[in-house]
């Protein structure tokens, strides 16, 4: 697995994403990413992903969802790499408008969203923890973070936004520019998780977490938490498309596709 949080998965038999109603609290959804081995975040998992929220958002005997994984060690090591390599605007333009859509979808909806982060969550894996809103990871030897510049990639402005809302404007420059990960200790003190978790408890504690937000009317949560996130989801409702163009431009850079197909190669072979 690498530590650039770019990989590629080869199942396509796999669900890739699975949703069920929690067996206890039955307002609540489980939303589990399932390809293994890293949870690589292409078109069909993000596509998938959008398919449920939408349901659960049109459902409204469902007031909250806990996003975790069925892969042992690992909630999501990002994008993949396949999707952005070689690719042109047209095919590039639709995986990174299902990525948009997947976060706005996350990031503003009016369900109660706790991360279960079951394992490793960096790049992508990390953008989707980020846009719950609580995050509980198992402790271990696991990082999260956005590590995209250590490899050649960088991010988008509304993530920065969304990060800094997180750490503060000084903290998230650092780590984004120097592709910082943090182990569960240093995650819990910087803020991107708020509480950790035994592993055999994760999702007992997710769940305790998620009976303290079911408290509080969903009238007011709701009204709230658009109030917060709304200014910084606009960063890229207001112009998706110019932000798939700048981000296309970037990728297609020579050096950085150069980049694109040694990760591919290695992630491809990982025992040369």
């Amino acid at each position: 697995m690498s530590k650039t949080g770019l990989t590629v998965d080869m199942n396509p038999a796999q669900k890739l994403v699975s949703v069920e109603r929690d067996k206890d609290m039955r307002t609540v959804a489980v939303i589990s990413l399932n390809r293994s081995p890293t949870n690589s975040l292409n078109r069909k998992v993000l596509h998938d992903l959008i398919t449920i929220m939408d349901d659960l958002e049109q459902d409204y005997s469902y007031k909250g969802a806990i996003l975790t994984s069925s892969v042992q060690a690992v909630f999501c090591y990002g994008l993949d790499v396949a999707e952005m390599y070689q690719k042109s605007f047209d095919k590039f333009r639709d995986f990174w408008k299902a990525l948009q859509d997947a976060w706005v979808r996350l990031y503003t909806s009016r369900l109660v969203t706790i991360a279960a982060i079951n394992g490793t969550a960096v790049a992508g894996g990390c953008l989707l923890a980020l846009s719950c809103d609580y995050r509980i990871m198992v402790k271990g030897p696991y990082s999260i973070g956005l590590p995209d510049t250590v490899i050649g990639l960088t991010n988008s402005s509304w993530v920065f936004e969304m990060f800094a809302r997180v750490l503060g404007n000084r903290q998230a420059e650092l780590s984004l520019q120097l592709g910082l990960e943090y182990t569960i200790k240093e995650a819990v003190e910087v803020g991107i998780v708020d509480r950790e978790a035994h592993p055999k408890k994760l999702m007992d504690t997710c769940k305790e977490e998620m009976t303290r937000w079911l408290k509080i009317p969903d009238f007011s949560r709701v009204r709230t938490k658009r109030m917060i996130r709304e200014p910084v989801a606009l960063k890229l409702t207001g112009n998706p498309e110019g932000d798939t163009q700048n981000m296309y431009s970037y990728i297609s850079q020579e050096v950085v596709q150069e980049t694109l197909g040694k990760v591919l190669k290695k992630i491809s072979n990982p025992s040369k």
